[in-house]
């Protein structure tokens, strides 16, 4: 008796060839930007990931753009992620998971173990929280912090003036390793704007990375910033890791205008219910 197909044949088989072509044209036309993006700055494409940012897509989304080629995936809540983590592990596929969204203290011992970088530490409480955790379980959390340099109420993270207090206080401590900022441009900024924020944002990156009193010697060198309608600016200005959701699993065709409140739809940082 000969084996059935496995589950992975079974879910590829379910997928039409259209949408497995039109997976692999928006994976290669986002690339194409990113190097575009790159070589008008000076910069070698390959020095800025992307990462594909799964919100609100169903797992077959990411099956698609998992045999297009991409293997870096985002998400903006813990529970999806975790669920979407378990169904691309039954295909027995390996993906890099990441945690874009806001996380809550009260979630960190579901989540630590399970991706590879956590974006958005906002707070020093979480940053010992998470600490606690890598003490208890004996691994390294890897980290980003997120900076609200647009200074919006909406938005979670440190601002400019806390950002050092952060650093020294996560310099200090055994388990978590800080590996960067991530920050989110206002929505609707024209071009000039865009590369206005984001450069000062990669002024502030590089003041602190090279501040060892601050650093700690710690491998301080992610700049995440950039989504659908701002992550050429954002390569532009030397962000070395991108979080792209519409672009990747929509019609990108034609590239889309700049629309108010658009980051919804690629990292969308909701209010945080302080637990």
């Amino acid at each position: 008796m000969t084996d059935g197909p496995s589950a992975l044949d079974a879910a590829l088989a379910a997928c039409s060839e259209d949408a497995l072509a039109a997976a692999r044209r928006r994976l290669a036309a986002v690339r194409e930007r990113i190097s575009r993006a790159a070589a008008d700055a000076g910069r070698r494409p390959e020095d800025v990931s992307l990462l594909a940012v799964t919100k609100s897509r169903p797992p077959e989304a990411l099956l698609l753009l998992h045999a297009a080629g991409q293997r870096a995936f985002g998400e903006n809540r813990v529970q999806e992620l975790l669920a979407k983590q378990d169904a691309m592990s039954a295909w027995e596929l390996e993906a890099d998971w990441q945690l874009i969204g806001t996380l809550q203290r009260n979630k960190v011992r579901h989540l630590v173990h399970r991706v590879g970088l956590i974006h958005s530490v906002h707070s020093l409480r979480l940053l010992q929280a998470l600490e606690n955790m890598g003490d208890r379980n004996g691994m390294h959390p890897e980290v980003l912090l997120q900076v609200n340099w647009s200074r919006e109420e909406s938005k979670s993270g440190f601002a400019p003036g806390e950002l050092d207090e952060a650093l020294r206080h996560a310099r200090d401590l055994e388990w978590v390793r800080v590996r960067g900022l991530m920050t989110m441009a206002a929505p609707g900024l024209d071009r000039a704007a865009q590369e206005r924020f984001f450069g000062r944002v990669r002024d502030e990156f590089d003041r602190v990375r090279g501040d060892v009193s601050l650093t700690g010697g710690m491998d301080f060198d992610t700049l995440s910033m950039g989504m659908t309608d701002d992550f050429e600016a954002a390569v532009r200005c030397g962000s070395t890791l991108v979080r792209i959701g519409r672009a990747l699993f929509e019609n990108a065709d034609a590239r889309p205008a700049v629309r108010p409140n658009s980051c919804a739809a690629d990292c969308e940082h909701e209010p945080e219910t302080r637990k």
